[in-house]
């Protein structure tokens, strides 16, 4: 992730795009494992929208500036990246123990992972498994601590 960071950091597109956004802030670094690649969400307080950036192997792509999700409307917090001790290897490794110790039977289809601010700053993991249920694991990124799990069938999120 770090170095995925390091990379959009650097890049053109990135740093003019940051010269005309200089109140923005890192908001959340999104992953999935089908896709491959970081996502990196900057908060843009004037608008109170996210830009995102997608950084892939040769290129950087920004996408357009998008609503954002939330319930409430409580202020967006800054992710610090130095804040994270956990990183996102550790946290994986985590998150595989805990499928392994009390979900063996399950194959993972979809490891979607998140690093934001909720309370806190923490690692926000979703597996996909077989059964269709989601596995969903949020762990301190500093400590290492899990703070919660919980196990949903995606049938559920059925429209009824």
């Amino acid at each position: 992730m770090l170095n995925s960071f390091s990379k959009l950091e650097s890049s053109k597109v990135y740093k003019s795009w940051k010269k005309k956004n200089k109140d923005s802030f890192l908001c959340s670094c999104f992953f999935t494992d089908d896709e491959n690649n970081w996502q990196f969400d900057f908060y843009l307080p004037k608008k109170d929208m996210i830009k995102t950036f997608v950084v892939e192997d040769l290129n950087i792509k920004e996408l357009a500036d998008s609503r954002i999700f939330r319930n409430d409307k409580s202020n967006m917090k800054v992710l610090n990246l130095d804040d994270v001790k956990i990183d996102f290897d550790e946290a994986l490794k985590i998150m595989d123990n805990i499928k392994n110790q009390k979900y063996k039977s399950e194959n993972v289809l979809r490891k979607i992972v998140v690093l934001q601010y909720i309370k806190r700053q923490l690692w926000n993991m979703t597996f996909l498994m077989s059964s269709l249920n989601l596995l969903n694991v949020r762990i301190d990124s500093e400590s290492g601590k899990v703070l919660s799990e919980n196990v949903e069938n995606i049938m559920k999120f059925k429209a009824s």
